[in-house]
């Protein structure tokens, strides 16, 4: 479950892979990252997985990746997706097309809502001023917003390989680290429409460190 009493106050942002053990904490955790102090108070971003490795922890890599950018992923145990979590997101971003439709398929009523993050970065890439947050505008409001006009805009949109985030469970240094690319290329776009193009500062992306295998 969400770890918040109902009814949820803030907004929901959740983020879903398959084991949810590397990207999605990941992703979750960098988003909350970049997010400033007054709008990460205004969010909550949870992540789980469609097959989760429940209990476990981050896996190794993906951990000491995180800790690259100042993440701190010691904490976080695994949990399995359930319906309840999908039904009070305000938005819920997979990273596969698969997971997309496995959730939709569960919660018919939530297909407006889901994306995976890489869609949802790429169907807002060169319309940022439809999706930009404004100022004044409660976080809630934009997100349903942003899903609103994003899931009109994806049905002249073809479906692509590419809006899928590698899966790096169990696999060498450098599929972890074109995972995390991924993950970061979609999260800062979509930072940036929540903070403004001025006030967000991307990080630099990961690199392969000195004596790391590929």
């Amino acid at each position: 479950m969400i770890v918040e009493p109902l009814p949820v106050i803030r907004p929901v942002v959740l983020i879903v892979c398959r084991g949810n053990v590397c990207r999605s904490p990941l992703a979750a955790s960098y988003l909350r990252s970049v997010l400033p102090a007054h709008l990460d108070d205004q969010v909550l971003v949870a992540s789980a997985g469609v097959g989760a490795l429940v209990g476990q922890g981050v896996d190794p890599t993906t951990a000491r990746l995180g800790e690259r950018v100042g993440l701190d992923l010691r904490q976080h145990r695994a949990r399995q997706l359930e319906s309840s979590m999908v039904e009070l997101s305000n938005i819920v971003l997979t990273t596969s097309r698969h997971q997309g439709g496995i959730i939709q398929q569960q919660n018919p009523t939530a297909h407006g809502r889901v994306f995976t993050i890489r869609q949802l970065a790429r169907l807002t890439l060169g319309h940022e001023a439809e999706y930009i947050k404004d100022s004044d505008e409660p976080m809630r409001d934009w997100l349903d917003r942003l899903a609103l006009t994003a899931a009109r805009c994806r049905h002249f949109e073809p479906r692509s390989a590419d809006d899928d985030i590698v899966d790096p469970f169990r696999r060498r240094s450098g599929i972890h680290r074109l995972a995390f690319k991924q993950i970061q290329g979609a999260i800062d776009q979509l930072a940036t429409l929540a903070i403004g193009p001025v006030g967000f500062v991307p990080r630099p992306l990961v690199t392969a460190s000195a004596g790391e295998g590929q």
